[in-house]
């Protein structure tokens, strides 16, 4: 291709990206923005999508009670109550319920995936063991807290219940931006269930996950802080006082990560 060939060229390429592109873009958006406003406007057929998507989700015949809200723009607004999810095999037998859920996010958080939220809210989350975790889990409440002080500061998501019949708690911290909640890469948590306790970070990196500076507490006793690898490559470490109570429950079981540097509280 001659000089004036690539000048022309990239006098193209010049006016698509600058002139031609973002028309196109706004009046895409535009047009999706219109349909997602008369979307809104038909709550039953949303409620019916919205409960086939769940049922897929979960291999479940899920049930919405009551849909008060459904809004997707400028925010994806989700009110529900009264959930049931209803076992395939067995019509008569419930594998899980909830009495409401609200979650509340931009729109535009969705399409980049940055972890903006909102607003968060859950009731009275009921599921049996082999349905959503490897234990039953009961969360008898939900949702973002701001704290003041004094004895501690900033915003946190934070879920009390139980897991295999123990009492849990879970708290996560989350940075607050302006009316938006943001969840970062690395994410410091508290987890109790029973007589067991978890402070670590979970850090997120491009190929892997880890626990950092992680204490393990069990009936007066701490470990020293130690990291562990929760995923290598796509690959998922079960060698981890995490996993372990998540997947057993059983505090006997996760003795073990209190061998290596362990103190007397």
């Amino acid at each position: 291709m001659d000089e004036h060939g690539q000048k022309n060229r990239r006098k193209k390429l010049f006016k698509f990206v600058f002139l031609k592109f973002p028309i196109f873009v706004m009046i895409f958006m535009a047009v999706m923005i219109a349909a997602l406003k008369l979307v809104e406007r038909y709550p039953d057929p949303l409620r019916e999508g919205f409960e086939q998507y769940l049922s897929q989700g979960t291999r479940t015949n899920a049930t919405i009670g009551k849909l008060d809200k459904f809004a997707f723009f400028p925010n994806i607004d989700i009110r529900l109550r009264e959930i049931t999810f209803h076992n395939r095999n067995n019509a008569a037998e419930i594998d899980l319920t909830i009495e409401y859920a609200e979650v509340s996010a931009p729109l535009w958080s969705i399409f980049t995936g940055n972890n903006r939220l909102k607003n968060l809210d859950i009731q009275k989350f009921d599921a049996k063991e082999n349905v959503v975790t490897p234990q039953a889990l009961y969360i008898e409440k939900a949702g973002i807290v701001n704290k003041t002080g004094p004895d501690q500061y900033g915003s946190f998501i934070i879920a009390e219940g139980t897991y295999n019949k123990r009492k849990m708690f879970f708290e996560a911290e989350v940075e607050k931006k302006g009316a938006d909640y943001y969840v970062p890469k690395a994410v410091s948590f508290t987890l109790s269930l029973g007589s067991a306790a978890l402070d670590a970070t979970l850090d997120k990196g491009l190929l892997d996950v880890k626990l950092k500076n992680t204490v393990f507490t069990l009936a007066g006793k701490k470990s020293e802080a130690k990291d562990y690898i929760l995923v290598k490559s796509g690959e998922y470490n079960k060698n981890n006082p995490l996993t372990c109570l998540y997947e057993k429950a059983d505090i006997q079981d996760c003795k073990i990560y209190l061998e290596d540097g362990v103190s007397q509280e």
